[in-house]
C-alpha cells in the first residue's frame, strides 16, 4: 500500500491548517538566514567607522552605521515576539486541523480496529499535542537549512578574502556535519529506548499515587514493594543515561574541538590578512562573532534538530498506519430518522471468529427473531453474547453464514437503515456529563418530549431521584463544574436504559446494562422496561437470570453454540444448562 504520509507532510499539514499564517513561518526563516549576512556587514562596517571616529575625534561618520545597527537589533527582538504569536497561533491551528482529521478516522473505523486497544491507544498518542510536534518538525527541518545557509554564507565570506584556504571551512565542516546528524539520530534512538522503562516508572507512580488503588494500597499492604521495584527502575535508568549523556559529550567535543580549530585557523588567516591591510579588524570582530554562532549551533543545533525529525519520521509512519486503517462504508454520514418495521431477523449457519483469533466465537447459529417477541441470551462468561449481539447490529461483518433482515441480508443495509432499527445499551455504556435530559434525550436528538422523558425516567426508577434535585432535569451530572452533580454507577445505569427507551428504533437490546444493580432492583427495572416494550422487540442479555422469567424466549449459550431455547418453564422442565445455572442464583430472587 502506497504510503499516504511522510516526513514531508511536516509542510503539508501547516499549509492545509492555515496557508497564511504557514508563509509567515516560511518568511521568518527566510529573514533570519538573511539577517546574519546583513548584521556582519553592518557590524564590520560600524567597528570600522568606530575606529576611524576615535582617530579622528568626530562623530559624523558613525552616526548612520550606530542607527542602521541599533534598527537591525531592535528589529531583531520585535520580529521575535511578532513571530512567536503567530508560531502560537499556527500551532492551534495545526492541532485543531489534525484533531479534526482524527476524530473523522476515529468515526469511520471498522468496529474491528475500535476494539483493538493498541491500535486505538496508538491513535490516542498520535493525537496529543499534534500541533507541537509538527510545528518542533517544521521548525527542525528550517533550522537545519539556516544553519546550512549559515555555513554557505561564512565559507563565501572566508573564500572573498581566502581563496583557495577557504576549501579548509568545507572538509572541517563535513565530519562535524556528519558527526552532529549521528548525534542526533543516537539521541532519539536511546530516548526510545529509555521511555519503557519511563512509561513502566508513571504506571508505578499512579498505582502508588492514585486514588482508584487506595484502598488495594491499604489493604494489601503492597506499596513498600511496588516503591521497591520503582527504586530499581529509577537507578537502572539514571546509570543508563548516564552513559549516554557521557557518550553524548565525548562526541560533542569531538565535534566543538574541530570547530574551535576552524574557528581558530580561519580567524588567525584573517588577523594575518588584516596587518597586511587587505581585511580591516571590523572584518575580522564581525566574522569572529559569526563563527561564534555557528559554532554553537553546528555543537546542539544539527543534533536536536536531526534527533526531532528522526521523531517525527517515527510519527507519521504511525500516522499514515493509523490513516490507512479499513473504514466502515457511510459510518458518518447524517442520521435520518426514519420508521424501520423489521418483523423478522433470521440467523443461518452465522459463524464467527474475531480477526485477530483462528478460535470460532460462534459457531452454527440457526435462530429468528420475530417483531414483538422477548428474547433473554444467557450463557457463562465467553460463550458469546455480546458477540452476537454485535454482529446483529453490523459492528462486524465478517461471519459466515446469514443474518436475514425480512429476507434482506444485514450486509447489503446502509448504515442509516441499521441505527434506525436498534436502541442499545451496552455494558460499557457512555456517561455523558452533561444534563439529566440530555443524557435521554441522546436517544432521538430530533425530538425533544417532556412526557416521554418523564416517562422513561419512572420507567427507570430515577423520576423521584431527579425531581428531588434544585435544577432537576437540568442538572449538569460528573465533575467537572462546582454545580454538578456526580451519579452512582447504578444511577447511570438507570439513564442509559432511559435512553435506550426513549429511543423511537423498533428493536430495543440490553447488554447487561443492569450489573450495578441489586438482583431485585434488576428484575424489577426489566419489568418495568417489558411493560414499556410492549410493541418493540426486546433482546436482552444478562449473567442473572431472575429478569429472564419476563422473555418469551430464553436463548441459552454455551462454548458459542445455541443448547437449548424457549420460556423460563419449559427450560426449567429439561434440567439442562439453564436449570443449573439458574439454580444457583434461586436464592438472590426470594423476597
Amino acid at each position: 500500500m502506497e504510503k499516504k504520509y511522510n516526513i514531508f507532510d511536516l509542510f503539508k499539514i501547516p499549509y492545509k491548517a492555515n496557508s497564511k499564517l504557514f508563509f509567515i513561518k516560511i518568511f521568518e526563516y527566510i529573514l533570519y538566514s538573511v539577517l546574519p549576512l546583513l548584521e556582519f556587514y553592518v557590524m564590520s562596517n560600524f567597528i570600522n567607522l568606530s575606529i576611524e571616529t576615535v582617530k579622528g575625534k568626530s562623530l559624523n561618520n558613525i552616526t548612520f552605521p550606530l542607527i542602521l545597527l541599533i534598527l537591525i537589533v531592535g528589529f531583531k527582538h520585535l520580529s521575535e515576539q511578532i513571530f512567536k504569536l503567530s508560531t502560537y497561533k499556527l500551532e492551534l491551528e495545526i492541532d485543531k486541523y489534525l484533531k479534526n482529521i482524527f476524530l473523522i478516522k476515529k468515526a469511520k473505523l471498522n468496529y474491528t480496529h475500535i476494539e483493538n486497544d493498541k491500535m486505538y491507544n496508538k491513535a490516542n498518542r498520535l493525537s496529543d499535542k499534534a500541533g507541537q510536534r509538527v510545528l518542533n518538525g517544521l521548525n527542525a527541518f528550517l533550522n537545519i537549512i539556516i544553519i546550512l545557509i549559515k555555513l554557505a554564507t561564512s565559507i563565501c565570506l572566508v573564500a572573498k578574502y581566502l581563496g583557495a584556504k577557504s576549501i579548509i571551512i568545507i572538509l572541517v565542516s563535513i565530519p562535524i556535519l556528519i558527526l552532529s546528524s549521528y548525534n542526533g539520530r543516537a539521541t532519539y534512538k536511546n530516548t526510545k529506548n529509555l521511555t519503557k522503562d519511563s512509561r513502566f516508572m508513571d504506571y508505578l507512580s499512579i498505582v502508588l499515587t492514585s486514588k482508584r488503588y487506595c484502598e488495594e494500597r491499604s489493604l494489601f499492604n503492597y506499596s513498600d514493594t511496588i516503591n521497591d521495584k520503582w527504586k530499581k527502575l529509577s537507578r537502572s535508568k539514571i546509570k543508563k543515561t548516564y552513559r549516554l549523556i557521557a557518550k553524548l559529550f565525548f562526541r560533542m567535543d569531538i565535534s566543538a574541538i574541530l570547530m574551535i580549530l576552524l574557528s581558530g585557523v580561519t580567524i588567525y588567516y584573517f588577523v594575518l590578512k588584516a596587518v597586511e591591510g587587505v581585511v580591516s579588524l571590523g572584518v575580522v570582530i564581525a566574522l569572529t562573532n559569526l563563527l561564534r554562532d555557528l559554532s554553537d549551533q553546528f555543537r546542539w543545533g544539527i543534533m536536536n534538530n536531526v534527533s526531532t525529525l528522526a521523531e517525527d519520521k517515527e510519527y507519521f509512519g504511525d500516522f499514515d498506519e493509523f490513516m490507512s486503517l479499513t473504514e466502515k462504508k457511510d459510518s458518518i454520514t447524517e442520521r435520518v430518522y426514519k420508521e424501520i418495521d423489521v418483523k423478522k431477523i433470521v440467523l443461518t449457519d452465522v459463524s464467527f471468529s474475531y480477526p485477530t483469533s483462528d478460535r470460532k466465537i460462534l459457531k452454527n447459529i440457526n435462530f429468528e427473531f420475530k417483531k414483538g417477541k422477548h428474547y433473554a441470551i444467557v450463557g457463562k462468561n465467553g460463550c458469546g453474547k455480546t458477540t452476537l449481539v454485535k454482529l446483529l447490529t453490523g459492528m462486524y461483518s465478517n461471519y459466515e453464514g446469514e443474518i436475514l433482515i425480512d429476507n434482506v441480508e444485514l450486509k447489503s443495509l446502509d448504515i442509516n437503515t441499521i441505527r434506525n432499527m436498534y436502541s442499545i445499551a451496552f455494558q460499557d455504556f457512555a456517561r455523558y456529563p452533561i444534563d439529566i435530559k440530555s443524557n435521554v434525550v441522546f436517544g432521538d436528538i430530533n425530538k425533544e418530549d417532556k412526557d416521554k422523558l418523564n416517562q422513561c425516567l419512572e420507567a427507570v426508577d430515577m423520576y423521584e431521584y431527579v425531581n428531588k434535585l434544585d435544577d432537576k432535569e437540568s442538572t449538569l451530572l460528573g465533575k467537572i463544574k462546582e454545580n454538578s452533580t456526580e451519579l452512582s454507577g447504578g444511577q447511570w445505569q438507570k439513564l442509559s436504559m432511559a435512553r435506550v427507551l426513549y429511543n423511537p428504533s423498533n428493536i430495543r437490546i440490553l447488554d447487561e446494562p443492569t450489573a450495578a444493580l441489586d438482583p431485585i432492583s434488576e428484575s424489577q427495572l426489566y419489568e418495568n422496561f417489558s411493560m414499556l416494550s410492549k410493541n418493540v422487540t426486546s433482546i436482552f442479555i444478562s449473567h442473572r437470570l431472575g429478569s429472564t422469567m419476563l422473555a418469551d424466549t430464553i436463548i441459552v449459550l454455551d462454548n458459542g453454540e445455541i443448547v437449548e431455547t424457549g420460556s423460563h418453564t419449559d427450560l426449567m422442565k429439561n434440567k439442562g444448562l439453564y436449570y443449573e445455572l439458574y439454580s444457583k442464583q434461586r436464592s438472590w430472587y426470594k423476597r
